[in-house]
């Protein structure tokens, strides 16, 4: 269950207050922490702040965000850091959508994933992210996952160098009369 009700910033009991910037550039600003479906996460912009940064060219950008978004603690993604998680409004979807970033400036080659959560289509998953970037290059491909798929392998990119992939199958052997074998 996802439980994010007092986090969110339109709400009185809210506990969430915009960082400074040099609180995100070193990421020691307080996070909601939370779970969705058993993945533990941590919510970096709440749904209703700002999130900004800069470009590949120094230009200052910002987008409220619609929805919560964050990572799942102890993953890595394909660029080192934690997975990351977009958290849609549908808590009992057990479908996720991985979303290929493609990279500036020219959006040629694969930047990172992001996973789609706690969202009831492809098209609503497909909208949430288009809504969060300035430019609709930021979108490569996307492919559904079964949720307890997903989990499985986000849980296993520690082994994995960050790769959405089944986990290496663990090989036992046996002995017998002497001689080695497959289980």
């Amino acid at each position: 269950m996802l439980i994010l009700l007092k986090a969110m910033p339109q709400h009185p009991l809210s506990c969430f207050h915009e960082p400074t910037e040099g609180q995100k550039r070193a990421g020691n600003y307080r996070k909601t922490k939370t779970e969705f479906g058993g993945l533990p996460i941590t919510i970096e912009n709440e749904a209703g702040s700002v999130r900004r940064g800069r470009d590949h060219g120094g230009k200052e950008w910002a987008t409220t965000m619609t929805c919560h978004y964050g990572y799942i603690r102890g993953t890595v993604g394909a660029d080192g850091d934690h997975y990351d998680v977009f958290i849609g409004p549908d808590e009992k979807s057990r479908r996720v959508w991985i979303i290929q970033t493609m990279a500036p400036p020219d959006f040629r080659k694969k930047d990172e994933e992001k996973a789609m959560l706690g969202f009831g289509s492809e098209s609503e998953a497909r909208a949430s992210f288009l809504r969060h970037y300035d430019n609709p290059a930021f979108l490569g491909a996307i492919r559904e996952m079964p949720f307890d798929t997903f989990k499985r392998q986000v849980m296993a990119t520690r082994e994995n160098g960050g790769k959405l992939r089944d986990p290496k199958p663990v090989r036992k052997c046996f002995i017998v009369l002497g001689r080695e074998g497959p289980a």
